[in-house]
Formats: structure tokens, sequence, C-alpha cells
């Protein structure tokens, strides 16, 4: 009843060789990625669907209880507040900018297509690229799911593994350092 770890245990298999095929092409792209991918280029792409929102949104509450509100410089003033805020948690948290691109996309889409919006190839571009943008983003968050699924018991199995998920050490027993 040894527990024993083998050198053959520690071949990747499966969901495993997915995983670390995954996290290699996430290094490859590396800087380019965390910077470009994450943080620059949704706050370019949410440029005008944060407008659209908050727009529909205030209109939605306009109609409910009638005020002038949506007529001043208010609708500027929160579109930049919220494209402010929206920036900085792409920059410092793109965990929490990632909820609010699914949220602020799929109210965008909503509004697109409830009250039909497009009008223009600005439009229809801007629907296309958010579209994508979106698909891109809900792949990578499966694959995060499926790398975390993965590798759940690597703790109680004492395995430790490194950035592109491929087996660092794996031992017997739990390895303290003095």
């Amino acid at each position: 009843m040894l527990n024993k770890t083998l050198e053959n245990e520690t071949e990747p298999v499966g969901a495993e060789k997915f995983v670390i095929c995954v996290n290699d092409f996430k290094q490859k792209l590396g800087f380019w990625y965390s910077l470009f991918g994450l943080r620059i280029f949704p706050v370019l792409l949410y440029f005008i669907p944060i407008n659209v929102v908050l727009e529909q949104t205030y209109l939605c509450i306009n109609r409910m209880y009638p005020n002038d509100i949506i007529n001043s410089t208010f609708l500027t003033v929160t579109w930049i507040i919220a494209l402010l805020l929206f920036a900085t948690a792409a920059i410092l948290v793109p965990k929490v900018a990632t909820v609010i691109e699914f949220v602020c996309g799929f109210a965008f889409l909503f509004y697109v297509l409830r009250y039909n919006l497009l009008t223009n190839i600005l439009g229809y571009s801007l629907l296309t690229g958010l579209i994508l943008f979106l698909l891109i983003k809900l792949v990578f968050l499966v694959f995060e799911i499926i790398r975390i699924k993965t590798f759940a018991d690597d703790k109680m199995n004492h395995i430790e593994r490194g950035e592109s998920g491929r087996i660092v050490r794996a031992s017997d027993e739990e390895v303290f350092f003095t």
C-alpha cells in the first residue's frame, strides 16, 4: 500500500495535454495578449457600447419617470465616468473587467437588436467585432474552467505545476522548506 508517484503517472494525458497546449498558446502571445487583448482593445471596443447602454437605460427610466435629466449633460458626464471606471478596472483588475464586458456587451446586443439601432457600416462592424470579442472571451473562459477542473486535485496529491500546466514536482508526502 505504498502511495508512490511513478514516472509514467506524471506524463500528461487527455485534458491535461489540451490545457497545456492552451497555456502554451497564451504564453506565446505573452505581453501582447495581456496588454493589448485584455486591457487596450476592450476599452477601445466598448467606447460606443457603454454610451448606447447608458442612453437606452436612461431612456427606459425616462419613460417611467419623465424628467429632463436625459437632455442635459448628465449622459455625457456619466459616460465619461463609466469609461474611466471601465479603463481602471481593465488595467487593475481584468477579472472584474471581464464581468463588466459580458454585462455591458450583452446589454448592448439586447438594445441594438430590440430597438434596431444599426443604421450604418460603423454599427454593423461594431456589432460584429463585439460578438467576435465576446465569443473569444467566452472560449478562453471555458478553457480556464477546464484548467481549474483538470488540476483541482493537485494540491491533495502534492503536485506542483508551472505556468504552462506541466508538472514541476510530484512527491509522495508534503514538502516543507525550512
